[in-house]
């Protein structure tokens, strides 16, 4: 690289050659060392992507994606720590804009940062983003109009078709139709029987003490790995009470692949639950990391929802 080509510059033109797909003009014939930098560059931001199979990505997002508060947006960590941030949330909080090449158009201002082990939460500023280069003109809202902006917290978004769009992969959409078949190709085990909870994980699942009056274990659901057996690094617990309002409980084991990041326009505070670190996000949810597992427990945000004081009090009851 030539002496006076500054940090910024390429910075810069990294940026424009990962939105656009072209490099500064001359760049290849009068800059060879910088054309060979970005095309190294633009190689390195989908390295984490391409080397995680797909039914395994779709895995780990839901885990989180199913706990998240409604204005969440979802990364694993390991593509935040390198600047590639997964924007957004998968199949059942809304939708997941995965690839790459897109991902840092999404993310507004952030105002607070709660590091927590191996969970990042971020507090964003609301605010509307550009839609990235390659999605103008294919992504429309509900009434059909082409969408030039979104907020963090926009969670549904189509095809020009009306399908709901569930992601984008490689510059492809995914719809959410295609997104569901994917995770019917992967299979869930079920289990009701709370005694069976260990049976097939590589950590102590542990659960409440205390539940609000009218709750009770409902559920517990593990997707499958690619050998048809409960994947053991994750487990789902859910509790109804009834008037059909659910509590959600799930558990990961916690190392640098189930690592995951969270960003948010609701409010998050810094708590201890059990004199451990925690983010209380909007009054609805609580994610901490305690004795080798990653936890994250949301309340139903209709009808009578839960206080924060009663869900931190079920978040203490977990020893």
């Amino acid at each position: 690289m030539k002496p006076n080509t500054s940090t910024e510059a390429f910075t810069n033109s990294l940026d424009d050659y990962l939105k656009h797909g072209k490099m500064p003009s001359g760049t290849e014939k009068h800059d060879p060392e910088v054309a060979d930098l970005l095309e190294l560059g633009k190689k390195l931001s989908e390295i984490d992507f391409e080397a995680r199979a797909y039914k395994e990505q779709i895995r780990k997002v839901v885990f989180t994606a199913d706990a998240a508060s409604d204005s969440a947006t979802i990364w694993q960590k390991g593509w935040f720590k390198g600047a590639i941030t997964a924007a957004a949330v998968f199949l059942f909080v809304g939708v997941m804009f995965s690839p790459p090449a897109i991902a840092g158009e999404w993310m507004g201002k952030i105002i607070k940062t709660l590091s927590l082990g191996y969970i990042e939460i971020q507090q964003v500023e609301p605010e509307n983003i550009p839609v990235p280069y390659e999605l103008q003109g294919k992504i429309f809202d509900e009434h059909g109009n082409a969408l030039t902006k979104m907020s963090v917290s926009d969670q549904k978004v189509y095809t020009a078709d009306g399908e709901e769009i569930a992601g984008v992969r490689d510059g492809v959409i995914i719809t959410k139709q295609d997104a569901e078949r994917d995770l019917n190709e992967i299979g869930m085990t079920t289990i009701h029987d709370a005694a069976k909870l260990n049976d097939h994980t590589n950590f102590e699942v542990k659960v409440p003490a205390y539940l609000p009056e009218g709750y009770q274990f409902e559920r517990a659901e593990q997707y499958n790995n690619d050998d048809g057996l409960p994947a053991p690094e994750y487990i789902n617990l859910y509790y109804r009470n009834t008037q059909g309002q659910e509590l959600k409980l799930f558990q990961r084991e916690a190392s640098e692949e189930t690592a995951y990041g969270l960003s948010t326009e609701s409010r998050v505070e810094e708590i201890k639950i059990n004199g451990q670190p925690a983010a209380l996000i909007g009054d609805s949810s609580i994610d901490w990391q305690s004795d080798g597992v990653l936890y994250s427990l949301a309340a139903d945000k209709t009808g009578q929802s839960l206080s924060k004081e009663e869900l931190i009090k079920i978040a203490e009851s977990i020893k």
